[in-house]
């Protein structure tokens, strides 16, 4: 093989490798540079004639080359965005992404005012693995009062000790199956004197949210109510004790009926906020579970609540809460939440609040989600 024949098995090689030609295109070609290379009867003819081959070959490729690339390119269009190109996720190679940190809950719960102020920090209607989760000190449920009929109809309590000032109380959690519907204090004394100014330092407390308590006589004792769901009574027990109790209590009809005409109630809060939200549950004692679309039962499940805080005689804080149930991938179940507060009186409903972690676990679902079949 002559430095022409080389030279052209070269050639016939780059084109091969750079126009990615098949084995019958490549035969072709070979056959037209041949009957070029018959052609010729004399050396001189020869040279020139695979010269020439030589030459086609080589412009071929580079015309191929330099138009390919062009050809590959997409059409110009102004009006159109384009999209970066859609990939169908590998769920057994692709990551899910992080879910959210849910926010840590706090509380003010240093002084004593922050204590007396409790009403700020319980809801009406949260759980008590909520209240246990703020206060590792709180007791175990049991039945309210002690009544194992009462426990099986749903009702429970859970105590805690609390100081104030040089005074150890009992505060009384108050559950009905399942969310909190009350919050009380509790203090104990055969001193009448004692008990007598603890209840005017409390009314006086009070005086800046709640206003002036309403006084009533009752058979061993009196009640003040500051309003329809936050009150102190104080009796007087057979064996000489005071027992002073004052605290919330919501979530009642009877005492939603009874003050509806006359003072802005815990219900027509939630009724006001609900113009935002709509699809929250219209009462605190509720839960409503709902389906995650295109989300398998067994991976994600998501359930809704309202809770109620008071913060004046006619003003409170309607949170509504989305929470996120996720199966994790090593059986470890997870809990985050999405809410939203607003602060709701007569006259104005607004916004103070929130945590959305819908978007980001929704993402999250989407890439941990099992295939669709077929």
């Amino acid at each position: 093989m002559d430095i022409l024949d080389r030279q052209l098995k070269q050639r016939k090689e780059l084109v091969h490798d750079s126009l990615r030609l098949t084995q019958e295109e490549v035969s072709r070609l070979e056959q037209r540079t041949l009957a070029s290379q018959a052609m010729a009867k004399s050396g001189k003819k020869r040279f020139l004639v695979r010269t020439c081959a030589i030459a086609g070959v080589t412009a071929v490729a580079a015309i191929l080359l330099w138009a390919g690339p062009l050809a590959q390119l997409p059409e110009e269009n102004p009006s159109q965005l384009v999209s970066p190109p859609v990939t169908t996720p590998n769920h057994q190679q692709t990551p899910a992404p992080a879910l959210p940190e849910a926010p840590k809950q706090t509380v003010a719960w240093q002084t004593e005012a922050d204590k007396l102020a409790f009403y700020r920090v319980f809801s009406l209607g949260m759980t008590y693995d909520e209240a246990k989760a703020l206060f590792p000190e709180l007791g175990e449920l049991q039945p309210l009062g002690g009544i194992e009929s009462l426990g099986a109809d749903g009702l429970q309590e859970a105590f805690m000790p609390v100081t104030l000032g040089d005074e150890q109380v009992q505060l009384t959690l108050s559950f009905e199956h399942g969310f909190l519907y009350a919050a009380r204090y509790q203090i104990e004394s055969k001193d009448e004197q004692r008990i007598m100014q603890k209840k005017a330092e409390l009314e006086t407390f009070y005086a800046s949210d709640f206003g002036s308590p309403k006084e009533e006589a009752l058979e061993s004792g009196t009640s003040s109510a500051w309003s329809p769901f936050f009150g102190l009574g104080l009796t007087k027990n057979w064996d000489g004790r005071y027992i002073l109790i004052w605290g919330l209590q919501g979530g009642e009809e009877a005492l939603e009926e009874l003050y509806r005409d006359r003072e802005f109630t815990v219900q027509e809060a939630i009724e006001r906020a609900l113009s935002e939200q709509p699809e929250f549950p219209a009462r605190t004692g509720e839960t409503r579970q709902v389906r995650v679309e295109g989300i398998p039962e067994t991976l994600a499940t998501t359930s809704l609540r309202t809770k109620v805080k008071l913060q004046t005689r006619d003003s409170y804080l309607v949170t509504f809460e989305r929470m996120w149930t996720i199966q994790g991938g090593d059986n470890r179940q997870m809990t985050i939440p999405s809410y939203w507060t607003y602060e709701v009186t007569e006259k104005q409903v607004k916004l103070v609040d929130s945590y959305v972690a819908d978007r980001e676990v929704m993402e999250y679902l989407h890439a941990a989600a099992p295939p669709p079949k077929g």
